[in-house]
């Protein structure tokens, strides 16, 4: 363990999880990130629930060699899991916070190839890309402490708080179900314009006469337009009683 930034076992367990809680630290499909000040922000949060002597930075620089640890780890398992080979030939990690670190797995996938029946060497490059891959999440964003939140107010409550953020979801699965409830929205908008424009189709043609004379009989006063009413309305009976005999 690095001399500059030592903590106890019960410290880096706890920082795992808080990052775990984060997954704008280490999800590329959440929206945030790329939002460098945020990052910050979360990690100077986490820095803060560890405990006294623990900055933003070092808590940043553990996780970093903690998952460049984890990455190792997991490449001498793909490298070890090759078909044909033995249970006892695939490496088993004895590293204790392995376990603790598998949420990173899904985020570290190997690239699938195109053959069914890979060479060796396709093999090998698909371990390295792999590598390069979860090498990138680690050096996507070096915590500089200097970030503004300005620009990303919609998130800047979640992270103002000293508490870890608890997500139940993926960021992922959260927009699945933000674009399954504006599709819902859309539908329903499109259902009552249906509705309304069928409703504007039975008013009849003498409609936009009866609007017209309901704007005209606004701007006169009230005794007047109300006795108008009375007579309008007297005459209208008479004929309906005349024409439906």
């Amino acid at each position: 363990m690095d001399s500059d930034i030592d903590m106890t076992e019960e410290q880096v367990v706890q920082l795992i999880e808080l990052v775990r809680k984060h997954p704008l630290l280490y999800d590329k499909q959440c929206h945030a990130y790329r939002k460098a000040a945020l990052k910050d922000r979360a990690w100077s949060s986490i820095a803060s629930i560890l405990g006294e002597g623990i900055t933003g930075e070092k808590a940043y620089k553990r996780w970093k060699n903690l998952r460049d640890r984890f990455m190792k780890e997991l490449r001498k398992v793909e490298n070890t899991s090759t078909s044909g080979a033995g249970v006892s030939d695939i490496h088993t990690p004895k590293w204790v916070f392995y376990e603790d670190l598998s949420f990173l797995r899904d985020h570290c996938k190997r690239r699938r190839t195109t053959s069914n029946y890979p060479s060796s060497t396709s093999c090998q490059k698909n371990i390295e890309d792999s590598g390069s891959e979860c090498q990138q999440l680690s050096e996507d964003h070096v915590f500089d402490g200097t970030g503004e939140v300005g620009e990303v107010e919609y998130l800047d409550e979640a992270l103002e708080s000293l508490e870890p953020v608890e997500l139940s979801e993926s960021c992922g699965s959260r927009k699945k179900k933000r674009d399954s409830i504006d599709k819902k929205i859309e539908n329903i908008v499109d259902n009552v314009g249906e509705v309304l424009a069928t409703m504007s189709a039975k008013k009849g043609k003498f409609q936009p006469f009866c609007d017209s004379l309901a704007e005209k009989l606004e701007r006169l006063p009230p005794h007047v337009a109300r006795a108008l009413e009375t007579k309008y309305t007297a005459e209208i009976n008479s004929l309906l009683d005349e024409y439906d005999e």
